[in-house]
């Protein structure tokens, strides 16, 4: 008798067998018998499957690094030969086979693919790796919540903040895996009370950085706090007509969306907005330079400058809250209440 065959010997007048749960025990059965080349064509399978995904997220993820970052095949290529990073490619591997959660598979996958970032140091990349073994779909998407909150307007906002945290079910694994801290600087107001205010860490922003991409495309948890509505659809259609209509903005715009860190400062009391972009002067000022001087700015709806500020400048929009607030829902900006 082999030894799924005892098992279920086992089973037969027990419990299982009472409360008809034959399917379970047939499960369990098939679970015994698998040999050991049937596991090893099937984690083959899965690698296989991980893979693919990843070759997915890959294509978006290169076009997203190659818009902010110069020479980006040779300093992907420089890392490449590091054999450390290949023990992270298998751990994504390893996480991803075990992972019962189809949406879980699909974010390791696009981590997998994120962690080519060459901003990135190894150590940096590995504790990412380490990091997201903790954490679901539904934490990263909150941590990039928390991410665009900005600076939440005041202090009924940033108490709002507090209370969003507290009553989020995830909320103690954001802090627990480093993601997320609480600020213990009370509020200035009656006495100096106040609520710590949830802030990302710098390895909860390597994390976003490894899911910009995912992040990117199924959007944060939550509402923003402190935001009005978006834009209803026909504002935006008469809003992108207009911004279409103005020779080299949609490129202009289009590498916006791509930009290391975009703010938007929003008006509180009306008034003009300003969005910035922010990038590497260092090795992207002469194409960005080229971009905004293809603008034609005389009939363009807002106005637009590059400011350097050492190594880092970045590219200023001045113009209308209505049309910005559009370019900034665009790029997931941070917004700047004003």
């Amino acid at each position: 008798m082999s030894g799924a065959e005892i098992v279920v010997a086992k089973l037969a007048g027990g419990a299982l067998f009472r409360f008809g749960v034959k399917r379970l025990v047939a499960a369990m059965t098939q679970f015994l018998e698998s040999n050991d080349a049937r596991l090893r064509d099937a984690w083959e399978l899965e690698r296989r499957d991980h893979v693919v995904r990843k070759l997915f997220w890959l294509e978006e993820t290169v076009v997203d690094l190659g818009a902010r970052i110069a020479d980006l095949g040779s300093k992907i290529d420089v890392q490449a030969d590091d054999p450390q990073l290949y023990r992270v490619w298998d751990n994504f591997v390893y996480e991803s086979i075990r992972e019962a959660i189809a949406e879980r598979r699909e974010m390791l996958a696009a981590a997998d693919a994120g962690i080519v970032d060459p901003t990135l140091t190894i150590e940096q990349k590995a504790r990412v790796e380490r990091t997201l073994r903790q954490l679901d779909p539904a934490d990263v998407r909150a941590l990039f919540g928390f991410e665009l909150i900005g600076n939440a307007g005041g202090h009924r906002e940033r108490d709002e903040v507090y209370q969003l945290w507290k009553r989020m079910p995830n909320g103690d694994v954001l802090v627990s895996s480093g993601c997320l801290r609480l600020n213990p600087e009370p509020l200035a107001g009656a006495g100096g009370a106040g609520k710590p205010i949830p802030e990302v860490t710098p390895l909860g922003r390597n994390v976003l950085r490894v899911l910009r991409v995912y992040v990117r495309k199924r959007g944060p948890s939550f509402e923003i706090p402190g935001r009005p509505p978006a834009s209803d659809e026909q504002t935006r259609q008469e809003v992108c007509t207009r911004l279409d209509a103005v020779a080299g903005l949609r490129d202009l715009l289009e590498w916006v969306r791509h930009a290391d860190f975009v703010s938007f400062a929003a008006p509180k009391r009306g008034g003009e907005a300003r969005l910035e972009a922010y990038f590497d002067a260092e090795t992207l000022l002469g194409r960005v330079k080229g971009l905004v001087d293809a603008v034609d700015l005389a009939v363009a709806p807002v106005r637009v400058a590059v400011e350097q500020q050492s190594a880092h400048a970045f590219v200023k929009f001045e113009g209308p809250f209505e049309v910005l607030r559009v370019v900034a829902d665009d790029a997931w900006a941070r917004w700047i209440w004003t």
